[in-house]
């Protein structure tokens, strides 16, 4: 039955693939084994019988004897392996015909289960064309720490938030280290003009009592108001110089204490960040994402891939029971090979399919009556060369016949 191996598949295949008989045979016919063997056949027996041979030698006589001996062994091989895949093509034909004549209850038995498969069939399909798409090496590192991938979710997303939120407070901070420096500069600039202004002062109420007390001294003028008016004004422009600056020393001494606290605390929260972002990273580089989402999405996807896998394997259990049932069922009408029709399922609805199925086995038994046709003239021409060469060599025959004997329970001469 290699043939029909071939054509029909193992039981394992039949019940997982569910491929078309006609197609199967179609697929096979063009490396059909008769038709690769018939050209062979012609091009070398025929070739050996039309051949004109120039034989000399006695030795070379019995070469030639051997040489069609050879040729025979390999036509009688080809007779039975032919006649063992006949028998198979005639078996399967009647089992088309018993089938097309079910009765019931064995008709809507077989019937009700060719259904079933083909359903699963379709749904089979349907799963793996709306099949979730997750790389297998995601599915089974999610499958493996199914139980721990809430907490590891939560663990990644707390990190985020973490660094998000050290991120802000780090601008935030950044952002008033540039407002304190600036307000530090701007206390300097400003204590520079009060002492500026400080200095020009002492010296221009100086130079004004001198100029007064010379020109009273000069003059024999009474100055004295004058001088006690430049020296209350001198001393109402100091305390306005030392309110200020005590004011601005003040706020630079603050902005700098400020300015120290915000480096201080920005050291702090780089520190922070360095290790709550290095666990993030050491988190994406072990789970193979870039984000806690896209893990999440990876999780969403396991999930429904699970769910697919789970339906997908019930649908393999149907299917397998469903095989069981038809075989069973066709068990009881005593067909010659029951287990290749849960593949062909289509046929045993379809009776176009079935049509299709046995005209090509019809042409692969004709085929193969062909072969064997040929094969058995081409061994009778054989054994007519064998006896002419012993008719116009008597003194050979002993050896001839000798030499046949080792062939004798092949071809059955």
């Amino acid at each position: 039955m290699g043939l029909f191996n071939r054509l029909f598949g193992k039981k394992e295949e039949l019940i997982y693939e569910g491929e078309n008989l006609y197609q199967k045979i179609k697929a096979d016919s063009v490396s059909d084994p008769v038709e690769m063997y018939e050209p062979l056949d012609k091009e070398i027996i025929e070739q050996g019988i039309s051949e004109d041979r120039i034989v000399q030698s006695m030795d070379e006589k019995k070469t030639n004897v051997e040489h069609i001996c050879e040729q025979m062994v390999i036509c009688a091989g080809r007779i039975e392996s032919a006649k063992r895949e006949y028998d198979a093509v005639n078996s399967y034909i009647n089992d088309i015909s018993t089938i097309e004549n079910l009765e019931e209850p064995y008709k809507g038995n077989v019937e009700y289960y060719a259904r079933r498969l083909i359903t699963l069939r379709d749904d089979k399909n349907s799963m793996k064309a709306h099949a979730t798409r997750i790389p297998e090496s995601k599915f089974i590192y999610m499958q493996r720490h199914e139980d721990e991938i809430k907490d590891i979710l939560k663990d990644m997303y707390d990190d985020e938030q973490d660094c998000q939120r050290l991120k802000t407070d780090m601008h935030h901070i950044e952002g008033e280290k540039v407002a304190l420096k600036y307000e530090k500069r701007d206390a300097i600039q400003k204590l520079g003009i009060i002492r500026t202004f400080a200095k020009m002062g002492i010296i221009s109420i100086v130079l004004i009592i001198l100029i007064l007390v010379i020109a009273q001294a000069v003059t024999g003028t009474d100055f004295t108001l004058g001088i006690y008016i430049v020296v209350i004004g001198a001393l109402v422009l100091g305390a306005g110089l030392i309110v200020g600056n005590q004011k601005f020393t003040y706020e630079l001494k603050m902005a700098e204490k400020k300015l120290n606290k915000a480096v201080g605390l920005m050291n702090k929260y780089k520190l922070l960040y360095v290790n709550v972002k290095s666990r993030l990273d050491y988190q994406y580089e072990t789970h193979g994402v870039k984000s806690s989402y896209e893990l999440n999405d990876l999780w969403r996807l396991y999930l429904t891939a699970k769910k697919e896998h789970e339906a997908f394997h019930l649908n393999a259990d149907n299917t397998f029971k469903a095989v069981e049932g038809l075989i069973a069922e066709l068990d009881k009408v005593k067909l010659y090979d029951s287990s290749v029709w849960p593949s062909q399922v289509d046929a045993i609805i379809d009776p176009r399919e079935m049509t299709e199925i046995r005209h090509t086995l019809n042409v692969r038994r004709q085929k193969l009556r062909e072969s064997i046709t040929f094969n058995t003239n081409t061994i009778e021409n054989s054994k007519a060369r064998i006896q002419a060469i012993i008719d116009k060599n008597p003194v050979m025959a002993k050896e001839i016949l000798a030499m046949l004997d080792k062939y004798e329970n092949i071809l059955g001469m």
